[in-house]
């Protein structure tokens, strides 16, 4: 009963270092295309939030109306974050033409 039971333990301690080296190799292969991802989202979130500061300041100087800023604001703070989220989704390697199809044929509508 003892032999097969190590027999199994043996096949399974195999099984799950064929897996842990196949993880270890995915990350070593993705990891440098996620980082790079998530560093320009980051930076890419940042870089929003000064244009939004930006926009309010010159809405301010340019009198422009006080209701409608919020709307402008809004919609483009949108369009830029989906830009964004586009353009890290395609460093990751996610396939966006078909988003990008089905956002211009929502922009049709």
């Amino acid at each position: 009963d003892r032999p097969s039971e190590n027999k199994i333990n043996s096949m399974n301690s195999e099984g799950l270092q064929k897996y842990l080296d196949k993880a270890v190799e995915l990350a070593m292969e993705h990891s440098p295309k996620l980082i790079l991802a998530l560093v320009t989202l980051l930076v890419g979130l940042r870089f929003l939030k000064l244009i939004k500061n930006l926009l309010t300041k010159g809405f301010e100087k340019g009198n422009v109306d006080v209701t409608l800023r919020p709307f402008i604001l809004n919609i483009l703070n949108w369009v830029l974050k989906v830009i964004l989220f586009i353009v890290v989704a395609s460093m990751i390697g996610i396939e966006t033409t078909s988003l990008v199809a089905l956002l211009g044929a929502a922009q049709v509508l």
